[in-house]
C-alpha cells in the first residue's frame, strides 16, 4: 500500500507550486511514498515525490554552500524560495534553527479536488487509492484502517 503525506502550508502553497519545494524547521521525520499539499480550504490538487533533500539554517548559512551538492536547476529553486520567503511575512523562525527543504518532482494532478473531512494544521496520512479515487472527501489511512477492520 503506497502512502501519501498531506501537509497543510496554508499561504504558502503558491512558493511550493511555483518552486517545487518546501521547508519546514528541522528535524522532524515523515514516513511516505507521496506528497501532497494543502491550500486553505484543505484542498490537495497534485502529488509529488522527494528526489532530493538538504539541510541548513537559511537565516545565517550561506545557500550556495549550503546547496553545493545539488544539481544547478534544484539549487536556484531552493535560493528563488529561500528569497521569496524571506520577502512575505511567512519568513523563517528565528535564526539559528535549521530548515530541511524538501526538493519536489511533480507526479501527477488531482483533478478532483480531494479535501479532507475537517480541516486541521496536523499531517494526515491517506491510502494512495483512497487519494486518487476520484471522492471529493478523502478518509485519512488511520480512520480508514480502524473501518476496514470493523468490517473484516
Amino acid at each position: 500500500m503506497l502512502r501519501v503525506l498531506s501537509l497543510a502550508v496554508g499561504k504558502s502553497f503558491k512558493m511550493v507550486e511555483e518552486y517545487q519545494v518546501h521547508a519546514f524547521p528541522y528535524p522532524r521525520t515523515y514516513k511516505f511514498d507521496y506528497v501532497t499539499f494543502r491550500k486553505p480550504g484543505s484542498i490537495m490538487t497534485d502529488l509529488y515525490t522527494v528526489y532530493n533533500t538538504v539541510v541548513f539554517d537559511p537565516i545565517n548559512d550561506d545557500i550556495t554552500e549550503a546547496t553545493n551538492d545539488l544539481p544547478k536547476e534544484e539549487k536556484a529553486r531552493i535560493v528563488a524560495y529561500v528569497d521569496m520567503r524571506k520577502k512575505t511575512r511567512l519568513g523563517f523562525s528565528d535564526s539559528d534553527t535549521p530548515y530541511i527543504f524538501w526538493v519536489l518532482k511533480w507526479e501527477e494532478s488531482l483533478e478532483h479536488k480531494p479535501r479532507l473531512e475537517r480541516g486541521h494544521a496536523n499531517p494526515v496520512y491517506y491510502r494512495y487509492e483512497d487519494l486518487v479515487s476520484g471522492d471529493r472527501i478523502v478518509i485519512a489511512a488511520s480512520k480508514r484502517d480502524k473501518i476496514d477492520s470493523i468490517c473484516i
